[in-house]
Formats: C-alpha cells, sequence, structure tokens
C-alpha cells in the first residue's frame, strides 16, 4: 500500500500566523464576579449529600449543599482557587488550581469517601485532586486525569489522551494519538466511554496503521474526570493487555444556557449547553469540531505535498434524572475522517506508482443508553446498552499509462490518458458491535466496598479486498483476494472488592472471568493488590493481575481458499501477567516522588 504523508501539526505552527484562538460567546474575561457551583455526592453510591460544607479557601467565601447536594459560591474575581468540601462522617477534600475566569460558569463534581477510621483521636487527612482514582476499588496502578489539565497541557490539543504520555512507561508520537504503555502496541489499549468499551476514538485511527490516529476524538469541553489503569487494572476491566482508559461524559450546565466558540491548531469547535426544562434538572451537552488542517488545505494555506485531510466529530449527551426511577442519559459520539492522495506532477512521475492516487474514509459512531439508580441500603446498580461501529474503506487509482506489447512500462513514462483513472484496488473493513454492560456496587460496611458485574459485545466483521493483476493493471483482471464476513461475541463477568482492613493497610481482590464464543475460549483471571501506608505521605504497594484479550477478528475469520475452513478458528484469547510494585513518597502537598516496577 502507498505510503500517506501526513501534515503534522508542526508543520502547521510554521506558518507565520496567529492559528490558535478561543472566543467565548458573550463576552470576553472580566473582573466581574465568577459563578463556581456543582454538586457534593457519595463517591461509592452517587447520592447526593446534603449539608456538605463548600469553601473557596483564597477568599473563604463559603456555603452548604441543598437537599440535591447543589452548591453556588459567588467569588469576586477570576484566578485559580483551591476548594475545601467537608462533610461529617467522610474524609475531606481539596480541589487545588480551578480556574474561575470567564462568562461560563465553571461546575465541579466534588465525591467525598467515607471515613474508615473508628478511632475519635485520628486526624483525617484531606484528599487532594490526584490522590485517588475515580474508581473507588483501584490501588494501585491508575490515575485520575483532570479535564482542566487536558486543556492546560501544552501541545495537548485539548486532548486527554496526550495527557498519559507524561508518566513513565507510557510513550505517544507527536503527530499521532496512539499510546504504548510499557512496550505493549497501542491495539492492545481498551478505550471505554460511559461503561462500555469503544473503538479506539482516534481520527484515522486504523486507516493506515492499526491503533495510530492524528489527533482524539474526546475532548475536555465534554467529559468529566475520567481514570487511566496502567498495568494490574481491576476485573472490573477485561479484554485489554497494556493499559485501559475510563472515559466518563460530563453532564451539561442544568441552570444556564451557555455557547462557547474554540479556535485552535487542532480544530474549530462549537459547545452547546443548558438546562432541558425549568421544572428539572435534565440538561443537554452537544459538541462539533471540526479539523484545522481541513480548513487551511482548503484555503490553500498550507501545502501538505498532495495529501488532503478532513475530519470532523460530533459528540452529545442528555442527562434526564428523575426523583425516584434514577437518572438516565442517551450519549453519542461520531468521528467522519476522508483523505486524499493526489499523483505526483508528470515530471515527476517514474513508475506506476507515482501514477496513482488513494482515497480513504472511516466513520466511527457510538450511541447509547445509560440508566444509574440508588436502590437503598447503599446499593447502586448502573447499566449501559450502545450500539458502536467503525467503517473503513480505502480506493487505490492509477492512470492511464503507455506500455509496450508485454505490457511492461516503458521509459520514460507517457499517459495514454492522462485525466482518466482506473480502479487499481478498494479495501473495505468494517465492523459493528452490540454492547451491554451492569454493573452492582454496595458498600456493605465501612471497611468493605463490593462491585460485581457483566458486559457482552456481539461483534459483526465485515473484511472485503480486491485488486487488479499488478502487472497488468488491466480493470478487467479485477479479482477478490479476501472476503470475510461473520460475527462472534465476547462475554465478561467480575467480582471486585476493597478491603479496608486498618487505616494504613488496604487491599483490592477480585476476579473476572471472560467467554469468547468463537474459540469457545474460557479464561478466568485473579486480579489483586495491596496498599501499605508506613508513615504519613509514603506507601507501598503491590499489584498482580492476569489480562486477556481478543485479537483484531480478521487474524480469526480467514478461510482457506479452497476448503473454506477457518484456520484460526480455535485461537483464543491472547493473555498477559502484570505484576507492580511501587513505592510513593510525598515531600508535600505539592511534591511526589513515585518509583515503580513493572514486569509483564
Amino acid at each position: 500500500m502507498r505510503k500517506i504523508l501526513i501534515p503534522t501539526f508542526g508543520r502547521l505552527f510554521n506558518k507565520n500566523w496567529v492559528m490558535a484562538a478561543t472566543l467565548f460567546l458573550g463576552g470576553m474575561t472580566t473582573a466581574e464576579a465568577q459563578t463556581l457551583r456543582g454538586t457534593v455526592t457519595d463517591a461509592i453510591s452517587g447520592e447526593a449529600l446534603i449539608g456538605a460544607t463548600v469553601k473557596v479557601v483564597e477568599t473563604d467565601n463559603g456555603t452548604i449543599s441543598d437537599a440535591d447536594g447543589n452548591f453556588r459560591i459567588d467569588i469576586p474575581q477570576s484566578g485559580r482557587y483551591t476548594i475545601e468540601t467537608t462533610y461529617i462522617g467522610y474524609e475531606p477534600n481539596v480541589m487545588k488550581e480551578v480556574l474561575v475566569a470567564g462568562v461560563k460558569e465553571v461546575v465541579v463534581d466534588i465525591q467525598l469517601r467515607e471515613n474508615k477510621s473508628e478511632l475519635a483521636e485520628v486526624v483525617v487527612k484531606p484528599r487532594v485532586n490526584k490522590a485517588s482514582t475515580v474508581n473507588p476499588t483501584a490501588l494501585i496502578g491508575g490515575v485520575m486525569l483532570s479535564m482542566e489539565e487536558a486543556s492546560r497541557y501544552a501541545g495537548g490539543y485539548n486532548d486527554p489522551a496526550r495527557l498519559v504520555t507524561a508518566y513513565p512507561g507510557i510513550s505517544g508520537a507527536a503527530n499521532s494519538s496512539a499510546i504504548s504503555v510499557h512496550g505493549h502496541a497501542p491495539t492492545t489499549m481498551q478505550y471505554r466511554l460511559e461503561g462500555v468499551q469503544i473503538f479506539t476514538p482516534n481520527h484515522f485511527n486504523d486507516l493506515w496503521e492499526a491503533g495510530f490516529g492524528m489527533v482524539s476524538a474526546l475532548n475536555s469541553n465534554v467529559i468529566g474526570n475520567s481514570d487511566f489503569f496502567t498495568s494490574t487494572f481491576n476485573a472490573n476491566y477485561s479484554n485489554a493487555l497494556s493499559g485501559v482508559f475510563d472515559v466518563k461524559m460530563r453532564p451539561g450546565n442544568n441552570a444556564k444556557h451557555e455557547n462557547i466558540l474554540q479556535l485552535g491548531s487542532a480544530f474549530e469547535e462549537l459547545t452547546l449547553e443548558g438546562p432541558l426544562s425549568k421544572n428539572s434538572n435534565a440538561s443537554y451537552i452537544v459538541n462539533y469540531r471540526y479539523g484545522f488542517t481541513s480548513l487551511v488545505d482548503k484555503l490553500g494555506l498550507v501545502d501538505t505535498d498532495g495529501e488532503h485531510l478532513a475530519f470532523q466529530d460530533f459528540s452529545w449527551k442528555l442527562n434526564l434524572p428523575t426523583r425516584s426511577a434514577g437518572t438516565f442519559s442517551v450519549f453519542g459520539l461520531a468521528l467522519l475522517d476522508k483523505t486524499h492522495d493526489e499523483r505526483m506532477a508528470l515530471e515527476d512521475t517514474h513508475s506506476a506508482y507515482d501514477a496513482s492516487n488513494n482515497d480513504g474514509d472511516m466513520t466511527q459512531l457510538l450511541a447509547g443508553v445509560s440508566h444509574k439508580i440508588h436502590l437503598g441500603n447503599k446499593w447502586t446498580w448502573r447499566t449501559t446498552a450502545a450500539y458502536n461501529m467503525q467503517h473503513i474503506t480505502m480506493h487505490n487509482y492509477y492512470f492511464g499509462l503507455q506500455r509496450d506489447a508485454n505490457g511492461v512500462l516503458t521509459t520514460p513514462l507517457a499517459y495514454e490518458e492522462p485525466e482518466k483513472q482506473y480502479l487499481f484496488s478498494h479495501q473495505k473493513q468494517n465492523e459493528d458491535r452490540l454492547l451491554f454492560n451492569t454493573e452492582l456496587s454496595k458498600q456493605v460496611s465501612g471497611k468493605w466496598l463490593t462491585q460485581f458485574g457483566a458486559e457482552y459485545s456481539h461483534r459483526f466483521f465485515d473484511l472485503r479486498y480486491q485488486s487488479v493483476d499488478y502487472l497488468y493493471a488491466d480493470p478487467s483482471t479485477m479479482q477478490t483476494y479476501t472476503d470475510m464476513k461473520d460475527n462472534t461475541g465476547l462475554a465478561s463477568a467480575f467480582w471486585q472488592n476493597l478491603l479496608t482492613l486498618s487505616d494504613k493497610f488496604s487491599m483490592s481482590l477480585g476476579v473476572a472471568a471472560n467467554y469468547f464464543l468463537l474459540s469457545k475460549d474460557f479464561s478466568v483471571e485473579p486480579r489483586a493488590s495491596m496498599k501499605w501506608q508506613p508513615y504519613d505521605g509514603g506507601s507501598i504497594s503491590l499489584g498482580y493481575g492476569l489480562h486477556s484479550m481478543v485479537e483484531k477478528l480478521d487474524a480469526y475469520f480467514y478461510r482457506d481458499p479452497v476448503s473454506g475452513r477457518l484456520v484460526n478458528e480455535d485461537l483464543g484469547l491472547t493473555k498477559a501477567h502484570h505484576l507492580q510494585a511501587t513505592y510513593s513518597h510525598k515531600f508535600n502537598d505539592n511534591l511526589n516522588h513515585d518509583k515503580a516496577d513493572q514486569p509483564e
């Protein structure tokens, strides 16, 4: 296949004009009073906490949460502030460097964890932003990604996935959102959105290289704080070998309509959010982004050497809380990518390879519905059903060439019909998935949290490759070399427990079970981790996990051209053992030292 030259963002920055600006519709940042608001909830159950004290440390402005856990604080002027939240029976929470600026309201979701200590004299230390993951049962191998950090990260393009490349053992490419965890291929990492596994949400993913992607469709303007796991992840996560990016979409502003237009080096984008009704807390948020390379290419501002890239994405979430039936949400993410590779100029053409072009298209769509309800007695039940697809089409064309009597290209090369192109090859690779995930959690006691659930994905695969005879490039010689169309499924179940045995020692124990329908491969995978805090500010952690993953489906559905038999039908799940040991020492609240050893 012809190599595609991709215009990197670095090339775009070499132009002598400003390519990034941010405009907030409705006004620019002023010194007027700013609004900070949000909700205070239990980190385990998600239930609202009534009467929690929320204070802005730098100004001493404060309030208490209402019957729905909501709070609102007016701050005199723009700036970065520390938000401290306290509640009887819970660990204090401290959120640092919260940017309050502009006409857009700042909305934060504050989650408090119960104080497990039973000793009245114990002084409970506050939990700082980065002190824990969103998933409460994770003790090791995970980090919480703040979406505000994604917007501040140099060269991050509002892409939260690029944040993780700053962590040890994780690498990426300057012109790509592909992520390699501990040397694994990007395809061994799993992305999840709203509780279900999705295709790698990168533009141009799998179009040229598996797991590549120019920039992620995940947008810090739309998603909330999320978890990234690099090793020994909990039993909640199956079908991944290297890492897991567990993404949560945030609800829209349920009190005020807000519109934001942003112009930047990666995208032009528009975000709309606000309440659906004045009589409820229902809200919407939608975001549309158009690739900046598409715009500058069409305006002729950048020389792309004949490579034309156009990409856009659209994401949305409707948040629909009810009084007694829980909270429903409707969410989605769509990507549309196109590439066109022009043939070289006649004077630069020296082979049939040069006298060809490529057209590529990739479409991704995720659409789903989620429901979460508190059943009382500290039970929480979340269920998500979704449809996810990734369709890729590639066409390779050549132009009329002069050949001798044997069909061999002559030198120098001349065109028979310079403007007429012929189809040389066609490739279609489509995969559609129906997804279902359900999870129950319960705080059995102050020292025991349990989670269990199941997930199923049914996968429909369609791969077709056709090409003409390479020597003669005659359209009448078009042959079908690969034609795979089949379906299969992957079922998973898990049980995960967090045991807080003392103030200084915790254990997370779980087991996952996976069954691959095609090969009838059944895998039982233990997961275990512990964390010991021998002194204030220091911790030692150890974790182990057995993990498995389904390979790309074309590896399973290849058929012998003579017998028609599935050659790799017995190929089961790929497996990996993870072992991680970590030592951490906190010199102060702003300086932390971590050292990890992660053989696999």
